[in-house]
């Protein structure tokens, strides 16, 4: 009866039991009002301020369709997607088994063998076995049950569930920021191969006209109505246009080619739209508050939770310092033959509680304390580094993207003005008003400025996809084109040991 009642006491103080160590408190983000340079990524009318829509799928906003698929086929097989979603299995798995050290555990065991014992030892067996009356060598059968169970009075165990918890869900938002990364990758990549074959196509044209500008030379000074030296000039013209034609070809296929690894291939073998244009970015990219970032950007809510996480182990190593007070019990049978083995005279059984009591451990207990909260410190300034960082790239992408506008309505009216000025040189060489040093200076510089124009909207472009990527936004879709259809997930939660 009074064990009885001992276990009804332990248990019912282990459900009402306390939890050492500090509790957690979600920490302040360190962020200004409003991001520096935020009015000039976004249209004058805005008043303050807000999250673009088309942040929550930015890849789309870029009007190509091509780009769209891409995105959604790496979301599917890229590699490192895959390396992520592993590691959120592992730490699920990790999350449960701290979670079953709160529960009983419950096991059975059956032993069997022969074994002697000493003639000379102090009991009484070796006086019996000298005088024949006892045998030094007998057999022992045992089977049976044991249970025990860990009564988390002071919340040692708890505290390492909720760290694993935590863990987990740093995980998970790793995984949400690896997503991004690899989104931002394809369509930066895709930007280039864009380019590289918009820049192609470029000099191929800038290089017939080149071409025909020089079968034209060559007649007139067969004719001798041209010196020989314009004729070596348009020459020289033509060979350095069709010189920068191998570079962009290289650049193109490289280009590709990270494209198919991205998307888990093997380099080559993409089918690309060959005529697939440079995408045009929105006009205005609406930034948001700087306090946005820290739940929008899954990279700063997994430094949060690593944050969380190393709270929590400064509790579970403050309840290693308390008593670990646990039941346990064992129930089976045992007898010195087989035959005998589940007899009812066989039974055994024990059951009662235990308190382990740490009481010198030479200062390690104590290290442990101050090692957990050593590691709270550094996660504490992790994090805070990686929201400055955060905004650091914000600013600086928002710095980058509007600039990048700027630089390509500059070298649109130069293109133009370029072109005008090419032909207007051409008609002026037709008939004879002009020579042609000033139709061949006015042809390289259109091949300049045309180059230089597509150069400045792979810029905008690629500003563009940095100033997402910074913002952080999207992450929802993109969890949900790489989460595997149900049944192809992990069964490890539907197991038990």
């Amino acid at each position: 009866m009074r064990q009885s009642l001992l276990l009804l006491g332990l248990t019912a103080l282990a459900t009402s039991a306390c939890t050492v160590g500090p509790n957690y408190v979600e920490p302040v983000a360190p962020v200004p009002d409003e991001f520096t340079r935020a009015a000039e990524s976004q249209e004058p009318a805005v008043e303050e301020p807000t999250v673009d829509p088309a942040l929550l799928e930015w890849w789309a906003a870029l009007g190509d369709d091509q780009l769209t698929d891409l995105v959604r086929r790496a979301m599917e097989n890229n590699l490192d997607v895959r390396v992520a979603l592993a590691r959120i299995e592992e730490a699920r798995a990790f999350r449960r088994a701290q979670g079953g050290r709160l529960l009983p555990t419950v096991g059975s065991s059956a032993t069997g063998g022969r074994q002697r014992a000493s003639g000379q030892g102090p009991g009484p067996l070796a006086g019996l076995a000298e005088a024949g009356l006892a045998e030094l060598t007998n057999d022992l059968y045992t089977v049976g049950f044991d249970a025990a169970w860990e009564l988390d009075l002071f919340g040692r165990v708890r505290r390492a569930k909720e760290a694993s918890q935590a863990r987990l869900e740093s995980v998970e938002e790793s995984r949400r920021s690896l997503l991004l990364v690899v989104a931002a990758d394809v369509a930066a990549t895709y930007v280039e191969w864009t380019g590289a074959s918009e820049r192609l196509r470029l000099a191929e044209r800038n290089l017939e006209l080149q071409e025909s500008t020089l079968d034209t030379i060559e007649v007139n000074v067969s004719a001798g109505l041209a010196p020989p030296l314009d004729l070596q000039r348009s020459r020289s013209q033509v060979e350095t246009v069709r010189a920068s034609l191998p570079p962009l070809r290289t650049q193109r296929a490289a280009a590709e080619h990270r494209l198919a690894v991205l998307l888990g291939r093997p380099p080559g073998g993409l089918d690309l739209r060959a005529d697939a244009a440079v995408p045009v970015p929105p006009t205005a990219i609406a930034s948001g508050l700087p306090s946005d970032l820290v739940w929008r950007r899954p990279d700063l809510r997994a430094a949060e939770r690593q944050l969380h996480a190393a709270n929590a182990d400064i509790g579970a190593a403050i309840g290693d310092r308390f008593p670990i007070v646990s039941l346990g019990g064992s129930r089976g049978f045992e007898a010195g033959s087989l035959s005998d083995l589940l007899e009812a005279a066989s039974r055994t059984w024990t059951y009662g509680p235990r308190i382990d009591l740490p009481i010198f451990r030479g200062g390690q207990l104590k290290a442990a304390v101050e090692s957990a909260r050593a590691r709270y410190e550094i996660a504490s300034a992790n994090w805070q580094n990686a929201v400055l960082g955060a905004l650091d790239e914000v600013e600086t992408a928002l710095v980058g993207y509007a600039e990048s506008k700027n630089q390509e309505q500059a070298f649109s009216r130069a293109a133009e003005a370029g072109q005008e000025a090419t032909e207007l040189a051409q008609i002026l060489f037709d008939e004879g008003l002009t020579d042609f040093l000033n139709l061949l200076d006015a042809q390289r510089s259109q091949t300049q400025t045309d180059d230089g124009h597509a150069l400045a909207r792979i810029g905008r472009a690629q500003r563009a996809i940095a100033l997402y990527r910074a913002l952080g936004g999207g992450w929802e879709a993109l969890d949900a084109l790489a989460t595997p259809p149900e049944g192809q997930t992990s069964s490890a939660d539907s197991t038990s040991d």
